[in-house]
Parts: C-alpha cells; sequence; structure tokens
C-alpha cells in the first residue's frame, strides 16, 4: 500500500486485508508480507506472544511506519 496502515488479523478471515503491517495476537494465526523492492520486517515479541510484519516502503519508512 505504501503508507503507515496497521491491521491487527483476528482470525482466517482477514487474510486478504490491505495494510501496510498487520499483527497477530493469536498464535495459531500465520502471517506474510509482499514486498518487490521494499523492505520486509518481521517482528515478534515472545512475552506478549505477538507477531508483526511490515512492508517497509520508501513511503512508509519516511511516515515512520518502522516506529
Amino acid at each position: 500500500m505504501h503508507g503507515t496502515d496497521i491491521h491487527e488479523l483476528l482470525g482466517e478471515n482477514d487474510s486478504t486485508v490491505p495494510a501496510d503491517a498487520v499483527f497477530v495476537k493469536n498464535p495459531g494465526l500465520s502471517v506474510g508480507v509482499l514486498t518487490a523492492d521494499c523492505i520486509p520486517l518481521i517482528l515478534a515479541d515472545p512475552v506478549q506472544k505477538t507477531v508483526c510484519v511490515v512492508h517497509a516502503g520508501r513511503k512508509g519508512v519516511f511516515l515512520n511506519i518502522v516506529e
């Protein structure tokens, strides 16, 4: 999407939500990120049992998607 849209995935029906980053708190769900020349980031918090994938493109990086 090349922006800063972040979405929490709650179940399998959310699998095609357009966003620049998605996170899950459910260990049973899988997440992924598609990129071409952008940077894919995978972040994990083992204490909170949360995983986030980020599509870090030029515009999103300038808009602080990583922070």
